[in-house]
């Protein structure tokens, strides 16, 4: 199956009223490979795309149903990385809002966005830090394709291609471009955008408490050959409370999370 086909990959969450996680199927089997015809847009191919997943959430004694779709760009967890962009390259969301959250006043409308999906839970765990004494500003939401380019574009010219590319995407590979992402700081700036923020009082309350609220630190310190990119203890991405949850327990990145429900590979 080609991503060109836009077909889902699916994995079923079922919940329980006690916490475990059961896969079942385990001959099942997935193999991605990607296509080299077009450097500049590689392709995914995967040949079976079902996975069985057993969760328990103590909270809730429904049992449901969700769909893991990691391949289109309007799912909540669609995954963006090197070697995975957005299709279209130009996508954007059609349920941008601003959040009632701080935000940095020199950033455009669309950089204060984020998808509508997600602003109950960044309001939420923002308010729940106001209330520990952490006042936080939410940086650099939304970004479009045309924004992307333009800071990729500088960020090359300030520190070489290769140095760049460790910090920053090119355009249909943005996690900001999906509306799922944002960066958090002080609101005094203190250590912005700096590997420093993930030793702040605010830096190590997110990291213990973001997957609560439904978010991952999506670039997790010693996880840059995994996920292409350095260390961004600011960083934030949504996935729901779930799997934000499975992944914080197990110390995973996104990408681990993925190939160990055998929907991706690491090599």
């Amino acid at each position: 199956m080609n991503l060109k086909s836009r077909k889902y990959i699916k994995t079923k969450l079922v919940v329980f009223p006690i916490l475990a996680l059961v896969f079942i199927g385990a001959g099942i089997g997935i193999s991605v490979a990607l296509k080299k015809d077009d450097p500049k847009n590689k392709k995914l191919e995967v040949e079976s795309a079902q996975s069985n997943v057993t969760e328990v959430d103590p909270k809730n004694e429904q049992t449901q149903e969700v769909e893991l779709n990691i391949t289109s760009a309007d799912s909540q967890y669609v995954l963006v990385n090197k070697k995975f962009g957005l299709e279209p390259v130009d996508y954007r969301p059609e349920d941008l809002v601003i959040p009632k959250v701080n935000l940095t006043a020199s950033d455009s409308n669309d950089e204060k966005s984020v998808r509508e999906l997600i602003t109950p839970n960044l309001e939420e765990m923002l308010t729940a830090a106001k209330k520990v004494n952490l006042d936080l500003t939410m940086n650099s939401g939304f970004r479009s394709s045309k924004l992307q380019a333009f800071y990729f574009n500088n960020y090359v010219k300030q520190s070489g291609l290769e140095a760049a590319k460790r910090y920053s995407a090119e355009p249909g590979h943005s996690e900001h471009q999906t509306g799922l992402s944002f960066d958090l700081s002080y609101t005094d700036r203190k250590c912005y955008l700096d590997a420093c923020f993930g030793e702040t009082d605010a830096g190590v309350w997110l990291a213990e408490n973001a997957h609560s609220y439904g978010f991952i630190l999506r670039y997790p310190k010693d996880k840059e050959e995994i996920t292409g990119y350095q260390y961004e203890p600011w960083h934030f991405r949504f996935v729901g409370k779930d799997i934000a949850t499975e992944i914080f327990d197990q110390k995973l990145s996104y990408e681990e999370y993925l190939a160990n429900l055998n929907l991706i590979s690491l090599e």
